[in-house]
């Protein structure tokens, strides 16, 4: 017996799940009770249950599940309704909360926003590769400044900045997990990226790899960070070997030559070549084309056309900055050394021979080596100034006796191992005293200045010219006998008589005695017993007349020879 509607109300009203009446042929919904008439007031209830109440009979028992999503942002929630006949007015409708499947939705939801949180916060996107390699997912905002569709279908090796360099395996393609491999990639524009990748394979079920997947970080900026504090560090450390170098060698060829290894080392570098003003150093080569500079030190393997290039004379010298070229196939860094704003010299080192180009720091290195060498330089030059003012006579400009001592002893000594012969050439002035006497000693000074510049005229480049101090001057021909010797004294007797004019009186003219000691080649002397040997020849020269020339030679040890003029 079917139990008429006032029952059926008095009966789940006290239910805590909603019940409704079905009455008539319209589906009309009533609620029964307190839950029922609490969910009618949800948003899309009444729409979607007269849906669903359509698709079924009057008489039909029928069951059906339904969700309803509230207009916030909150959870959906999902239900179970059961249709059950209950009389001839009408059915009942039985709803139940799926609580369950409604928390285990609202927690997978959670789930996947805080896992899109976290992968957005830990990384910068995320990717995914297909069994063919090729990217199959990137995350909708992109990467590397490329939208996703222009990367999905292409290999990452299409991305790389150094594809030559690459690994064997990318980490977009992993066998095993992999956290943090670091790989340079190309952004949109051309610029570098590093990027940190972490990635784990995807498998079948037959255990089969099918692609990868993972996420990437940009730590570009902390390795450029971390290279501007490396590069500082080099510069500092450099500087400081370069200081240390210039204080502790003993001759600028070998700080010069120990900097240039310095920085082949330092560059990663096969050589390099450090060019000064000429004459900085002693017998080294100058530059084709740019004969004011010289090659004063190398190091290692340096292209044999470097020389020769254009690039010496135009670039390293007329710009401040690091200037990079190629020889053939090897590149070349160079920047030119200053002191005070001056050019002074110039640094060139080359790399290897079809090799990738230099590293980034090699030219801030270069540009930091470039100040502190220029003053290592100019230290050099001043250190060589102050040696040529210790070895040189102010007023003449020739060696004064300590240096014309000095190299007299090694040039004997060198003559002596060889068996070359050699001369030496003592000179004392005549009636020279008078002239500072009578018409002063600017005029005795420019006496002096006249005959030292006849000494050089009549003297080579490797012979040695001195004012020994007050009228005494000498000179030591390398490689003489004792007839060139002689006719070189007689030439400078007859130079000087054109300043017989300025004695200071026609009874006291002017003139110079000449004692001439000669080296044989079977002969061995000490400096000693060649300075004695002209000393004495010069005076014997003077008490026969003055403005003469008397040999001594020291094979036998006595005087062989004597001129009178």
């Amino acid at each position: 017996m079917v139990k008429p509607v006032s029952a059926l109300a008095s009966g789940y009203d006290a239910l805590p799940n909603p019940v409704f009446l079905i009455t008539g042929n319209d589906g009309t919904t009533i609620p029964i009770n307190e839950a029922a008439r609490t969910l009618t007031s949800e948003q899309g209830f009444v729409e979607t249950i007269g849906h669903h109440l359509g698709q079924h009979s009057a008489n039909e028992a029928a069951s059906f599940t339904f969700s309803l999503s509230p207009g916030d942002q909150a959870a959906a929630r999902h239900f179970t309704a059961y249709l059950l006949p209950a009389n001839e007015e009408g059915r009942v409708l039985l709803i139940l909360e799926n609580l369950i499947e409604g928390n285990l939705q609202t927690a997978l939801a959670k789930s996947r926003l805080l896992y899109k949180d976290l992968t957005e916060l830990a990384s910068d996107f995320a990717w995914e590769t297909d069994g063919d390699g090729r990217f199959s997912f990137i995350s909708p905002k992109g990467a590397m400044g490329f939208r996703p569709e222009e990367m999905l279908g292409r290999q990452p090796q299409e991305f790389l900045a150094n594809p030559g360099r690459a690994m064997t395996r990318l980490p977009f393609h992993p066998k095993h997990p992999t956290r943090h491999v670091e790989v340079w990639m190309l952004d949109k524009n051309e610029g570098e990226r590093c990027l940190q990748i972490s990635g784990l394979p995807m498998m079948d079920d037959a255990g089969r790899i099918t692609g990868a997947r993972g996420v990437a970080l940009d730590v570009t900026a902390e390795r450029k960070q971390q290279s501007e504090i490396a590069v500082a560090k080099n510069r500092e450390e450099l500087i400081t070997y370069i200081v240390t170098v210039a204080r502790d060698e003993d001759s600028p060829e070998a700080t010069l030559t120990t900097l240039a290894r310095t920085l082949t080392r330092a560059l990663g570098a096969e050589g390099a070549i450090i060019l000064t003003e000429a004459g900085l150093t002693a017998g080294a080569e100058n530059v084709p084309g740019v004969e004011h500079w010289q090659v004063t030190a190398s190091h290692g393997d340096v292209p044999a056309g470097i020389l020769d290039s254009p690039e010496l004379e135009y670039a390293p010298f007329k710009a401040g900055s690091v200037h990079h070229f190629d020889l053939g196939d090897v590149p070349v860094l160079g920047i030119q050394t200053r002191y005070r704003g001056v050019d002074n010299g110039a640094v060139f080192i080359s790399g290897r021979p079809g090799g990738t180009r230099w590293h980034d720091d090699a030219p801030a290195l270069m540009s930091s080596a470039s100040a502190p060498l220029g003053l290592v330089i100019r230290q050099m030059r001043d250190q060589q100034s102050l040696q040529e003012l210790a070895r040189t006579d102010e007023l003449t400009q020739l060696l004064n006796r300590r240096a014309f001592m000095e190299t007299l002893d090694s040039a004997l000594d060198r003559a002596n191992r060889s068996g070359q012969p050699g001369a030496l050439l003592y000179l004392d002035l005549d009636n020279f005293k008078p002239i500072n006497d009578v018409l002063g000693h600017e005029a005795g000074d420019m006496i002096l200045r006249d005959v030292a510049n006849i000494l050089r005229s009549q003297s080579r480049g490797y012979d040695l010219v001195a004012r020994l101090g007050g009228d005494e001057f000498a000179c030591w021909l390398d490689q003489t006998g004792v007839d060139t010797a002689r006719d070189r004294a007689d030439q400078i007797i007859a130079d000087l008589l054109p300043l017989r004019t300025r004695s200071a009186s026609p009874d006291r003219p002017f003139g110079v005695s000449i004692g001439i000691a000669t080296l044989g080649e079977k002969s061995e002397a000490g400096l000693s017993d060649l300075i004695n040997a002209a000393d004495k020849a010069m005076y014997r020269a003077k008490t026969l007349g003055k403005n003469a020339v008397a040999v001594s030679g020291l094979d036998d040890g006595e005087e062989t020879g004597l001129e009178n003029e």
